[in-house]
């Protein structure tokens, strides 16, 4: 079945105002004289920016399937009932990307991430019987229902209620887009353990805040944090008390999740500590000898 792939708002208006402002190819005279952000000689070079969106991308992903708990098995079975296509993924490609070892993702892998991640929504969103009578039945293909409940579907930055269109996975391969509640996390091991640190350090400081007492304190920061999986719930209770570390893709994983939990101990609206805000403010404070 053919779905018709739109291109996001935003690079559509940049090409209608390419298309119709015929100045912008002439620069203002505060332009000439260097009195704007927007000068020529701070532009980010596109290869540049092509390498930052390589790397975001690689960090999106991680977090997807990280907070889904979808396997590269799983995402490929998404992917045929998705896209009508069998073998439409290719899960070296998927490993690399997530690695970030591949320059350009390819179309082909980006409407596979798109029309899965739409298909989640309205499976979540629109009901089983919908998905059904667009995608056909999904039992066929080997996925269980519980992957599409418990999976995380991927959202604008501005567009909180839809699903990235196909012209955002593009924006997020290029640089052109970001989604801050993803954060980008290239650390090495031992920055991974330095930063896990900090955040023990800060989520023991706001357990004790609350004035409970030690075991008290620290149900209440797991009831403060949104996952529901026992084995990461049990993980960040491991982390607080000193007994275990976050791991590189842990870490980007449990950020988000962790910024909720910390904005809700502070009695902050849950969206004013984003993972990248998070990330600034361990990285800010002195850690613990």
């Amino acid at each position: 079945m053919n779905k018709p792939i739109l291109l996001s708002e935003a690079l559509a208006t940049r090409i209608a105002t390419f298309q119709s402002d015929k100045t912008m190819t002439k620069p203002s005279s505060s332009d000439q004289a260097g009195g704007k952000a927007n000068d020529y000689r701070n532009r980010l070079l596109v290869t540049r920016r092509h390498t930052k969106g390589k790397e975001h991308l690689a960090s999106v992903l991680n977090w997807w399937l990280g907070r889904s708990g979808l396997s590269i098995r799983r995402l490929s079975a998404l992917a045929d009932w998705a896209c009508g296509e069998d073998g439409i993924l290719i899960h070296s490609q998927v490993s690399h990307l997530r690695n970030g070892n591949i320059k350009k993702p390819g179309l082909t892998n980006l409407d596979s991430f798109y029309e899965i991640n739409v298909a989640i929504y309205r499976w979540q969103v629109e009901g089983a019987s919908e998905c059904h009578r667009l995608y056909g039945p999904h039992k066929p293909f080997g996925i269980d229902d519980a992957w599409l409940d418990d999976s995380t579907w991927l959202h604008h930055p501005e567009r909180h209620k839809e699903p990235l269109r196909f012209g955002d996975w593009a924006e997020l391969a290029v640089g052109l887009l970001q989604l801050p509640y993803v954060g980008d996390l290239n650390l090495s091991p031992s920055e991974a353990r330095d930063l896990s640190e900090r955040l023990a350090t800060m989520l023991d400081d706001l357990a004790c805040a609350t004035g409970l007492g030690i075991r008290s304190g620290l149900d209440a920061v797991l009831a403060a944090y949104p996952a529901k999986d026992p084995g990461r719930r049990k993980k960040l209770r491991a982390v607080i008390t000193g007994q275990a570390n976050y791991e590189v893709d842990e870490l980007g994983i449990e950020l988000a999740d962790i910024a909720i939990a910390v904005a809700a101990l502070r009695r902050k609206p849950p969206k004013s500590i984003t993972a990248s805000s998070l990330h600034a403010e361990l990285m800010a404070t002195r850690r613990r000898s």
